[in-house]
């Protein structure tokens, strides 16, 4: 019996010890990290991403590796005097032993407090496709930095909608939203949820939703490769006015 906690005390030790020294070593590498993040991400942008100071955190939120970007801002592609994006905090979670071999793959994407203008002109241009064409294949390919979202949050966002080409508009602050799932995945289930404010809908100049509360939970099958999607079930509620479908 002795013997077997012997064994059991050294094995513990020997895993706290490979801990320690793993979290050692990402901590007196930060600052590399930090810039490689930035750096990286860039690459895969076609509009800068412009940030105030950066943070990385891992004691909180370990296995997962967290760096913040604070005071953010991406500039509008399409309008050169306005802003896609700006927010408070961004942050990009990378798995805590991936980051070990140096292989930034981004599992988590959070944006908290902020603004998002989102626009179709009349040519059907989108000023939010801002990352490159060779990202997707990046992500297959042996490039350490890449996207592999298994959750994206937003948080105190207010969203702008304007689409020219369909006379389409939205004023909308989401208070909580999120989507998870295996979203790089060429089919998965997208769990949704949603808690906003509509300021104003308008289609071809018609209000349609004015000054309502929703909140939305569903699951949503994906296919990429077909380019399809279909709701499995949904629960909806705007002010007291509950759905299901």
């Amino acid at each position: 019996m002795a013997k077997l906690a012997k064994i059991i005390l050294i094995i513990i030790f020997c895993i706290l010890s490979i801990l320690s020294v793993s979290c050692i070593y990402i901590y007196f590498n930060l600052d590399q990290l930090k810039q490689v993040a930035l750096k990286e991400l860039n690459k895969h942008l076609k509009s800068e991403l412009k940030v105030s100071t950066i943070a990385v955190n891992f004691w909180n939120s370990f296995p997962e590796v967290s760096i913040s970007f604070n005071d953010i801002s991406i500039a509008d592609p399409l309008r050169k005097t306005e802003t896609l994006m700006h927010a408070n905090h961004l942050y990009l979670g990378f798995d805590f032993y991936e980051i070990l071999h140096k292989n930034y793959r981004i599992h988590l994407l959070e944006l908290d407090s902020g603004s998002v203008n989102l626009y179709v002109d009349k040519n059907n241009q989108a000023n939010y496709n801002i990352l490159k064409e060779d990202t997707a294949h990046s992500n297959k390919t042996k490039d350490p930095f890449s996207f592999h979202l298994q959750e994206l949050i937003l948080h105190d966002v207010h969203t702008v909608y304007i689409n020219k080409s369909k006379k389409l508009s939205s004023d909308i602050f989401l208070d909580d939203v999120s989507f998870s799932g295996d979203l790089e995945a060429d089919r998965f289930v997208m769990t949704t949820s949603v808690n906003a404010h509509v300021l104003l809908i308008k289609s071809d100049g018609k209000e349609l939703l004015v000054n309502k509360n929703i909140s939305l939970n569903t699951a949503i099958n994906v296919n990429n490769k077909q380019g399809v999607f279909n709701i499995s079930k949904s629960k909806c509620k705007v002010e007291e006015l509950q759905f299901q479908f």
